[in-house]
């Protein structure tokens, strides 16, 4: 990363359709990119965890569940260390601090979430062709879709574990994210009896069109919810008529109940009627150069935050604050309001927001939220700021091939320091 050889690219294929998969690779590839190992390859990470850098292939532990969608404990202090080592030289300051226009038409999708451009079913479509659906096991199965959704496969007539992509629906006003089901402004509105709808295919439709009773059959009604809703009546144990076909006005007295329908056996009852919400949209936002120096830029008191699910710490508000434009506000408010964020430190002046203050990271992207904690990091009570250009030390001129070290340990120190940069 940040090089100027050609080497700075990631080519990422995968031939298998869109899914959890294809993210994961995704995921994984680029963290190789930011120097990244294989959980397992370097002692003490191992790969029993099943993080996004596992290769192993091993079984989720219980307590487990949701590390496929986290990076281990070592993945990120590769990361860590790589941005730390960048930051220090000119070029690589330059390179992750500020942006450049793109060269080409890349499309913004911050605002999409795919699980709602691609339906479950089509999720399965994209791995095992037209075929194949979400494999419907029952009502509560919508509740472990994020971490475990069953594709059928039509070639060997089975079905096969994967994961719902992120923002798939999986109950009212809820969506996944990172293997969870959470609730979320922006997720659609949904009958948490019928998520998926109806099996593909035209089978149901003409089933239920037959006779309706086949809809008080459980098996029946997960894989043809729609078209059971459908002819569902407002009658408590009577909702889709009759239960055995061929009832006549003479079975009322001994089979009222299977024939209650015929007979208008059951107690009506006024369907309840939810308010339906109106759904905010979520807005594309666009990163601009130096985003990473500002507190809140682009939100206007008021705004929601356009990505809930990501703003769950303070870093993100110096990232890419517009997307979390309400947690933002708050969580910045106190520091903003006691004390102007100030453009120089002064010497005494506390840290303003000392949960950034923890890595020297922050003293390069932005000291004057950590102004105590940086004082330590310059080596003086002011904050100091490179105005010039980063120069690679050279040799001294004195020095002659065969002259030995007059001291050992500074030579060691230049060593280290030249093979960082």
């Amino acid at each position: 990363m940040c090089q100027t050889d050609g080497k700075s690219v990631s080519v990422i294929r995968d031939r298998q359709g869109y899914t959890y998969d294809t993210i994961d690779t995704v995921a994984h590839e680029l963290a190789h990119s930011l120097s990244a190992f294989h959980d397992g390859d370097v002692y003490p990470c191992n790969d029993s965890q099943r993080y996004i850098m596992d290769i192993s292939g091993a079984k989720v532990r219980p307590g487990a569940e949701f590390n496929p969608w986290r990076f281990s404990p070592c993945s990120i202090r590769y990361f860590t260390s790589s941005l730390q080592e960048k930051l220090y030289t000119s070029r690589g300051y330059t390179c992750l601090v500020y942006s450049i226009e793109a060269s080409a038409n890349i499309p913004d999708v911050n605002a999409k979430q795919f699980g709602q451009l691609i339906k479950p079913d089509q999720q399965c479509q994209q791995l095992y062709g037209s075929g194949s659906y979400v494999c419907r096991i029952d009502k509560n199965y919508i509740s472990i879709i994020c971490r475990i959704m069953n594709c059928f496969d039509p070639l060997k007539n089975a079905c096969y574990q994967l994961s719902a992509l992120i923002g798939t629906s999986c109950g009212d006003g809820k969506i996944c994210i990172n293997g969870q089901c959470v609730s979320d402004p922006y997720a659609p509105q949904v009958n948490e009896n019928c998520v998926f709808g109806d099996k593909p295919g035209d089978s149901c439709h003409s089933f239920v069109k037959g006779f309706n009773g086949v809809c008080y059959d459980s098996g029946n009604y997960i894989a043809c919810c729609a078209s059971c809703n459908d002819v569902s009546k407002p009658v408590l144990g009577c909702e889709y008529g009759d239960r055995i076909k061929g009832c006549t006005i003479v079975h009322c007295y001994a089979f009222k109940v299977d024939c209650c329908g015929t007979c208008k056996y059951g107690t009506p009852y006024n369907p309840t009627t939810s308010t339906r919400r109106t759904t905010p949209k979520r807005l594309a936002t666009t990163v601009k150069p130096h985003v990473i120096f500002t507190l809140v830029k682009d939100c206007k008191p008021g705004d929601k935050d356009l990505r809930p699910e990501l703003c769950t710490g303070i870093r993100v508000c110096l990232i890419q604050p517009s997307i979390c434009c309400s947690f933002c506000f708050k969580t910045t408010s106190t520091a903003a309001t006691s004390k102007t964020t100030p453009q120089e430190c002064k010497p005494g002046d506390p840290d303003l927001l000392p949960e950034l203050c923890s890595s020297s990271v922050s003293c390069l992207i932005e000291p004057s939220f950590c102004c105590n904690s940086c004082s330590y990091y310059f080596q003086s009570t002011t904050r100091t700021t490179r105005t010039t250009p980063f120069i690679t030390p050279t040799l001294p001129k004195e020095c002659k091939p065969g002259v030995p070290d007059n001291h050992a340990n500074d030579t060691i120190h230049y060593t280290r320091f030249t093979q960082r940069l």
